[in-house]
């Protein structure tokens, strides 16, 4: 479900993409998808959208630590900067997790249209 609310569902890509700034809802996903199919790690990418006032390397240590992913598997990341208004404590970015593997893409969307047809409700 998680993936069907935060997830890419573009049959055209090749693989999982799944982006947050909430930490526990990444380490929810990246947990779940450990326990449920055999993973190659050497698949994952990781995405960081930060802002100019962050520090890159304590933001993707952080990210590495509580992902248990190295940070050679970082691609680089997109800077923004800040244009006031609201400042979140602890903002640790943007995380994406990317997983190259179109067949495990097809069955979180599978799972995801088989629980959410469920509550289908026909036009009168």
């Amino acid at each position: 479900m998680l993936y069907g609310c935060e997830g890419s569902k573009y049959p055209a890509t090749s693989g999982i993409s799944f982006a947050n700034s909430d930490p526990y809802l990444i380490v929810t996903f990246i947990s779940l998808l450990r326990k449920s199919f055999d993973l190659d790690e050497s698949k994952f990418y990781i995405h960081l959208q930060v802002h100019s006032t962050h520090d890159y390397l304590e933001i993707r240590k952080f990210w590495s630590d509580i992902l248990n992913i190295s940070e050679k598997r970082f691609i680089k990341p997109t800077t923004r900067i800040p244009r006031g208004g609201k400042h979140r404590k602890n903002y640790m970015g943007t995380c994406t997790v990317r997983y190259e593997d179109y067949r495990i893409q097809l069955s979180l969307l599978g799972i995801y249209e088989s629980f959410i047809k469920q509550f289908y409700i026909p036009e009168v």
